[in-house]
């Protein structure tokens, strides 16, 4: 397949390298303030959650930008209650960003969202697709658990409206990069095998509802913060971006971008197929490298990447876990151990990698 077939991820990935009170930057953009409430309905034929306009407003102008993509651009807007649901005359100017900024609410309206805003004509129908598909996993109660919060498809303007969460995978690489090799021994031994858990339970959540998410790595998967008993956080993971999303059970992929992917984390056969479609086997391919991403605090694949063409070779020969142990020493070392928790997963034949099911089977006696 020629690499111009491979379409970018079709939502922004948050940035990297930071917390987001520190990597957002704001922008100015013309007046548009919405007003919201996490409800369900129908919208003639198709079964989309709509987000209401009534009972709490978002605020645009002014928004901090969280990432942009080829489709569209993720902002991190402001939630103001609205005092009456009539009332529109009230003032639309954003509060000065605080130098930290608190995601926490004592009310059941939040204090911001991530609002994913169309950024070229033929984004609306990629962001609705992505809207139907997070309306049937939504609807599912123990979606909660495994996907990001979501509050339904602007319907004046074609927005997605989802929970806001201050943290990716990404930033955990972060900041087990500036820790020693000792301590960051320590917080991987203790953070890695409940997160591993639950990314890959979540993933056969997700295919147990018949989806096929297309585009997992380290930006696409939140983290939520939860109280731990020890002096460090446990960290739930939650899916996000399926605007590359698909069934396999449709007659037809819920977007153009059933195939999308990025390239470190394609399967082989995507790249060998003249017809590449995502499937089940190539996500469990690439959270396993999304998993040994983080226990490597890099890609296995970096010394490549520079390089389309080497790139490329490197995915086809199908053996990920041999680069991850060439080059520093450092990484063969943080690599002993971890190698049982994605060997499997990250074999070349798609019909050798099992289910997630089974993959979830096999990590839970690490617990």
């Amino acid at each position: 397949m020629a690499s111009g077939n491979l379409t970018p991820p079709a939502t922004p990935p948050f940035q990297q390298g930071s917390e987001w009170q520190s990597s957002i930057s704001p922008i100015s953009l013309s007046e548009r303030s919405l007003r919201s409430t996490d409800k369900s309905n129908q919208d003639g034929s198709s079964s989309t959650r709509k987000f209401d306009t009534r009972s709490s407003q978002y605020v645009l102008d002014g928004a901090q930008v969280l990432g942009s993509g080829l489709w569209s651009t993720v902002y991190l807007a402001p939630v103001r209650l609205s005092p009456s649901s009539t009332d529109n005359s009230l003032d639309m100017t954003p509060p000065s960003t605080p130098e930290r900024l608190s995601f926490a609410s004592t009310s059941a309206v939040p204090n911001f969202y991530a609002v994913k805003v169309p950024s070229r004509g033929d984004a609306p129908d990629i962001l609705a697709a992505e809207a139907r598909i997070l309306t049937q996993l939504s609807a599912v109660h123990e979606s909660k658990s495994f996907l990001v919060p979501f509050h339904g498809l602007d319907p004046r303007n074609g927005n997605l409206v989802m929970g806001a969460v201050p943290m990716t995978l990404d930033n955990l690489i972060e900041e087990l990069a500036y820790l020693g090799e000792a301590p960051r021994q320590t917080k991987l031994e203790r953070t890695f095998p409940s997160l591993a858990l639950h990314a890959v339970r979540g993933m056969a959540w997700l295919h147990d509802q018949g989806i096929v998410h297309g585009d997992i790595k380290p930006s696409n998967i939140l983290l939520s913060k939860s109280p731990s008993s020890g002096p460090l956080p446990a960290y739930r993971p939650l899916y996000c971006d399926f605007s590359a999303s698909h069934s396999p059970a449709s007659p037809q992929p819920s977007t153009s971008n059933a195939a999308a992917g990025t390239w470190s984390f394609l399967s082989p056969e995507l790249l060998s197929s003249c017809s590449p479609s995502s499937s089940q086997s190539s996500d469990i391919y690439a959270l396993g490298i999304t998993l040994l991403t983080v226990v490597l605090g890099e890609s296995p694949f970096k010394a490549v990447e520079g390089n389309r063409f080497m790139l490329r070779n490197a995915i086809n020969l199908g053996d990920p876990l041999r680069f991850a142990r060439e080059g520093e020493l450092k990484r063969m070392r943080r690599l002993e151990g971890w190698e049982v928790w994605m060997e499997k997963q990250l074999q070349k034949k798609a019909e050798l990698r099992g289910s997630a099911e089974e993959w979830a089977k096999s990590l839970e006696k690490y617990q």
